[in-house]
């Protein structure tokens, strides 16, 4: 009698029968188009009122400053509120804020204020869906979830970045984009609302923070979180890890002007020849490092290692194409390797923290997460977007790609302290 060997599926399909997870990564889709829109919008809009990087520099600072101001505050408030009324508050008074974007046309230096306020409300929503996705897919499949995850973030990063380049060449204003982007906002609302409350909350009763509050206790639940992380290297880690990557990030962002110049291209055109590469190359790795994680054949710290490994050599050969005349059809594919070689230690380092932080501490964590982000970001950003008009973009790129053979150099080199608790990984 013949066998009758079940067929298995694609994760992507399995997962993304999950009704509950394509809600959220919806909300987050359209949530992330809108800030990567309004972001390069105003980066384009403050970079040609000043052609200094500065300047955009200084953009980004108000940026990332709710980070490191609320993260630890906010991630706080998460635990113990309705996360389901957390995330649609955020992008509804998101939605508003978006048009009051429509004034910086008559006194740009608003665009400081406006953003600082736009991305307070982040505070709220981004760790709020990160504590989330663990409550609607099961743990076995948290590898797999982070992948589409980061496949939604860093494809809306790609339609962001598009759209707010293909309205700046067609209108050639930027009011075109602002009431774009709160009708987006309100969509992300929407699918929010979609999801049970149930799900979102895991069946747990919230009470309204505002009747109950007690500073005492709500300060205690910061040290609670802030001595989780201490305390625990399989967590403490990759929070260090992450905040490290997130400089590069900020820094990558903060540079696309000056190094559009410097490969020959106009700053409309850099979602095309830059944003795009990378990220379809983040997109591809997700893929790629998320069936590594689901079949165990690799560890994780593994993937680390020659993620940051990778990422060194790529920012190196990128310095160095810079230098040939027509240096765009040869950095868009190292632009393309870089974004997928970045992913395969973002996706493990996301899943580390999921995997060992309990439910009712997350919020905390992710809080704790985006602070450490922030004020890894904030000094050492801010010191190298400065030195961008006196030394240069090819000397900042070596940088960059020296400091991060460095630093895996130090890790592999120490790997016995810094995974003291993650031998299983």
């Amino acid at each position: 009698m013949a066998k009758i060997i079940a067929k298995k599926k694609p994760f992507l399909k399995d997962l993304l029968k999950n009704k509950n997870l394509r809600l959220l990564l919806a909300s987050q889709f359209c949530s992330n188009i809108t800030a990567t829109t309004l972001l390069f919008t105003l980066m384009n809009f403050i970079f040609e009122k000043s052609q200094s990087t500065i300047t955009v520099g200084i953009l980004l600072f108000f940026y990332y400053l709710p980070t490191g101001v609320l993260g630890i505050f906010s991630g706080a408030i998460i635990d113990k509120s309705n996360k389901k009324k957390i995330l649609i508050f955020s992008n509804l008074t998101q939605a508003f804020v978006a048009l009051l974007f429509l004034f910086i046309s008559y006194r740009p230096f608003l665009a400081y204020l406006i953003i600082f306020l736009y991305s307070s409300l982040d505070e709220f929503f981004n760790p709020t869906v990160g504590t989330v996705i663990p409550n609607v897919v099961k743990k076995e499949d948290l590898g797999s979830a982070n992948a589409i995850w980061l496949f939604a973030s860093h494809g809306s990063l790609i339609f962001g970045s598009l759209t707010a380049g293909l309205l700046l060449k067609v209108f050639g204003h930027i009011n075109f984009i602002f009431p774009t982007a709160s009708i987006l906002l309100l969509s992300a609302a929407l699918f929010s609302a979609l999801i049970p409350e149930k799900v979102i909350n895991q069946n747990k009763k919230y009470p309204n923070i505002s009747l109950h509050f007690n500073f005492l206790d709500f300060w205690e639940d910061v040290k609670q979180g802030y001595n989780f992380v201490c305390q625990k290297k399989i967590i403490f880690f990759p929070i260090l890890l992450l905040a490290g990557a997130e400089v590069i990030i900020s820094i990558i962002v903060a540079i696309i002007p000056a190094f559009s110049q410097i490969i020959h291209i106009a700053f409309a055109d850099a979602s095309f020849f830059i944003i795009t590469p990378i990220i379809l190359g983040t997109l591809s790795g997700a893929w790629v490092v998320s069936q590594k994680i689901k079949t165990k054949k690799i560890r994780k710290k593994k993937l680390i290692f020659g993620g940051v490994t990778a990422c060194g050599t790529l920012f190196i050969l990128i310095t160095a194409a810079t230098f040939i005349s027509r240096p765009v059809p040869l950095i868009a594919p190292l632009l393309f390797l870089a974004g997928f070689s970045f992913i395969f230690f973002i996706v493990p380092i996301q899943t580390l923290i999921q995997e060992n932080t309990p439910s009712d501490i997350r919020g905390r964590v992710y809080g704790i997460l985006g602070t450490l982000i922030a004020l890894a970001a904030f000094i050492p950003s801010l010191i190298i977007i400065s030195l961008v008009d006196l030394l240069g973009i090819r000397l900042i790129l070596l940088s960059l790609g020296i400091s991060l053979f460095s630093l895996s150099y130090f890790v592999q080199k120490n790997q016995q302290k810094l995974f003291a608790q993650l031998n299983h990984i």
